[in-house]
C-alpha cells in the first residue's frame, strides 16, 4: 500500500501489512470493460456539455459520485452513471 491508501490505513489504526494481505485476497468483479467505461465517460462529458449549453445544471449522485471520490473513477462493480438535474431546471427539460 502506498500513498493515500497507506495514510488512510495508518490513520484508521489498520495494520498496513494486514490490509495489503486482505486486498490481495479480494477479487472484485468488474462488470464493464475498459472500452465500455471509456464510452460511458465520453457520454457523460457529452451530457455535461449539452446541459451546460442549454443552461441546465446537472450533477453526479449515487454510485457515480461515490466512485469519483472513493475510487477516482468508477466503482469496480458498477456499470452505470447517475446524474441529477436541479429541480428549477426541470420544466426546461420536459
Amino acid at each position: 500500500i502506498t500513498g493515500q491508501h497507506e495514510h488512510l490505513a495508518v490513520t484508521r489504526g489498520i495494520d498496513v501489512a494486514e490490509h495489503q494481505q486482505v486486498q490481495e485476497k479480494v477479487t472484485v468483479l468488474q462488470v464493464a470493460t475498459d472500452v465500455e467505461r471509456t464510452q460511458t465517460m465520453a457520454l457523460a462529458q457529452f451530457a455535461q456539455e449539452t446541459a451546460s449549453s442549454l443552461g441546465l445544471d446537472i450533477f453526479a449522485m449515487g454510485g457515480t459520485l461515490l466512485g469519483s471520490m472513493r475510487h477516482h473513477g468508477f466503482i469496480p462493480w458498477d456499470d452505470d452513471m447517475d446524474f441529477y438535474i436541479v429541480l428549477d431546471n426541470w420544466s426546461q427539460v420536459f
